[in-house]
């Protein structure tokens, strides 16, 4: 009796830490949420946060950023510490609570795996090119030369048609990073949805530009652990972490 206390007390301190990530991000709702995502189409987000820091405004943006209420779903004490158990239940509460900054760089990884297949074929120097400015130095490497031998499984996270489309787009390497940063949160959701239900309605609003966050179906034959061991050895920061 007193093993099984002790161990549910070593449960219970372990999710302590992410209790309070996401405590913070629910706090903190304008921080949180992607402007984008607050319900007020016409504004650009410049004007939108500036609208926040006045007194005036911010606890009826607040409310807005919140869609009424954070999308918590069924993630009661419990439910965090079953997210803290696993690697990919982890990374769903960085996804969550982390600064949006921080996940465009997530995004960028997650994309390059996901496209892994279709960046090895581009044959044309000027396609490379463009692919390797897009993305960036590390998620061009990922998508050709890690992910193929460590992450293979995650190229089944590809949509059919999307690189198609990003790469018929007559468009210079920053214009193609956006599609691609958006192709990645689509990604992203999609895991979140498959790894942390209960905290998939936050992650989607924080990555509002996502146009593919549907959540895949065939998610139980892909290795997901596969895109937390890839974060974990592309962000150190996050590393410590996800464990």
């Amino acid at each position: 009796m007193a093993d099984m206390e002790g161990t549910r007390l070593d449960a219970a301190a372990a999710s302590l830490p992410h209790v309070a990530r996401l405590a913070s991000a629910f706090a903190r709702p304008l921080d949180t949420v992607d402007p984008a995502g607050w319900g007020l189409p016409g504004l650009p987000p410049s004007e939108i946060r500036a609208l926040a820091r006045d007194p005036h405004f911010a606890r009826a943006l607040a409310r807005r950023a919140c869609g009424g209420s954070l999308p918590l779903g069924e993630c009661d004490a419990a439910g965090i510490g079953a997210l803290a158990a696993t690697s990919e239940g982890r990374l769903a509460v960085l996804l969550a609570s982390r600064p949006v900054g921080e996940i465009e760089q997530t995004a960028l990884l997650a994309a390059a795996a996901a496209l892994q297949l279709h960046v090895l074929r581009a044959t044309a120097r000027a396609e490379r090119q463009r692919l390797r400015e897009a993305l960036g130095r590390e998620p061009y490497q990922v998508a050709t030369q890690e992910a193929p031998t460590l992450y293979a499984d995650l190229a089944k996270l590809d949509v059919p048609g999307s690189f198609r489309e990003m790469m018929a787009a007559d468009e210079d390497a920053a214009a193609l990073r956006a599609r691609l940063l958006a192709f990645g949160h689509a990604v992203l959701c999609r895991f979140a949805a498959a790894a942390a239900p209960a905290l998939s309605g936050l992650v989607a609003r924080r990555l509002p530009s996502a146009p593919l966050a549907a959540p895949f179906d065939n998610h139980k034959s892909i290795d997901l652990k596969q895109l937390s061991k890839l974060i974990c050895r592309r962000m150190p920061g996050w590393a410590d972490i996800i464990g």
